[in-house]
């Protein structure tokens, strides 16, 4: 419903707009010459191309920011599985540290450095 009261309001906007500017003009592009295009036309076909551009570099740049994301993603789950590899070995190197201090005897270690 708010589709169809938008778009009618742009069509009466339209219409009023080009009721406004029915001067024709000659376009020159290039070789080639096109003669007796309405003002409201050549106004409203620029703005057209702009949209058109402005929308293919947004969806450019969306692309490249999902790319670059996904990239992120991927970087962050290789690192959280290092990390959980990471804190499996440190679990098995304090298993391991507990194992000899038991059998070095009374949990003391024989570093003199040790705290």
């Amino acid at each position: 419903m708010i589709v169809l009261l938008v778009t009618i309001v742009f069509g009466l906007g339209f219409a009023y707009f080009a009721t406004q500017n029915t001067l024709s003009v000659t376009i020159h592009i290039s070789n080639f010459t096109f003669y007796g295009i309405p003002l409201y036309l050549v106004i409203l076909g620029s703005l057209l191309v702009g949209i058109i551009l402005a929308t293919i570099i947004h969806i450019i740049d969306s692309l490249t920011n999902f790319l670059i994301l996904r990239k992120k993603e991927n970087t962050l789950k290789e690192l959280k599985k290092t990390i959980a590899q990471l804190i499996k070995r440190v679990h098995q190197l304090e298993l391991t540290s507990e194992k000899q201090k038991e059998e070095n005897g009374d949990g003391e270690t024989e570093d003199e450095n040790s705290i």
